[in-house]
């Protein structure tokens, strides 16, 4: 049988989970930061544990060749604040969310290089390796955009690049929230209000569940079967 992603990560009223919001803009207070903090008030306001980074103050190193970088131990040897956040930070979250302005029709450097240096974590010279994938597996994971433009086909390319993220480590993509912006504070002029969207996602992150069947998947003909329905919040977009 097919895997069925109406996977259950828990739901708002057990246990705090832990969001980890990934700010890769160059501007510490970018529209897309405002975004991120917004999505953290609906964690908070859902009960759970947010905590916002800032890449560029911490990840500095651009990924290198581990044959080169590792040391006798196949430890890696960049010395910036990429270790800490990935090992004490993003695999101890149950939810992942990234956020990035769009640069050239793509996301920024700052991200592209954080996701870039999983290799080597990742890769059979780490010593921790099975661990590490191991902890990396089973999130939830959101995606928070700004773009300049608002054409729906610009944003296409990415979210298709995270949603192929997600689905090799065995992430649940769960919700998308996008501004209108250029100038600074732009977002909280967007008519469309973004912020509002962003915060109704942290809100309802861990209640979220995706449905992507396949040809064999086992589903019964009605879609909406009361409040426990996967169909309660669906995989949201704005």
């Amino acid at each position: 049988m097919a895997q069925n992603a109406e996977r259950s990560t828990g739901d708002a009223a057990s246990a705090p989970k832990k969001v980890l919001c990934l700010s890769a803009s160059a501007r510490p207070d970018g529209n897309a930061r405002q975004m991120a903090e917004a999505l953290l008030e609906g964690v908070a306001q859902a009960g759970h544990e947010g905590e916002l980074v800032h890449l560029a103050d911490h990840v500095t190193r651009l990924f290198g060749n581990c044959r080169e970088c590792r040391n006798a131990e196949g430890f890696c040897t960049l010395d910036d604040g990429y270790e800490n956040i990935l090992l004490n930070k993003y695999v101890k979250a149950d939810a992942v969310v990234y956020v990035s302005p769009i640069y050239w029709y793509g996301i920024s450097g700052h991200l592209k290089n954080f996701l870039d240096r999983f290799y080597c974590y990742m890769s059979g010279g780490y010593p921790h390796k099975d661990a590490f994938i191991q902890g990396m597996m089973g999130k939830k994971a959101a995606l928070l955009l700004s773009a300049e433009e608002n054409s729906f086909s610009k944003r296409t390319p990415i979210v298709q690049h995270m949603i192929q993220l997600c689905e090799y480590m065995e992430h649940e993509f769960v919700g998308i929230a996008v501004t209108t912006a250029n100038s600074h504070k732009d977002v909280r002029s967007d008519p469309n209000k973004p912020l509002d969207s962003a915060r109704e996602l942290g809100r309802l992150l861990f209640d979220i569940h995706e449905t992507d069947y396949r040809l064999d998947t086992d589903r019964g003909p009605i879609i909406w079967q009361g409040d426990d329905s996967a169909y309660k919040h669906p995989a949201y977009w704005r």
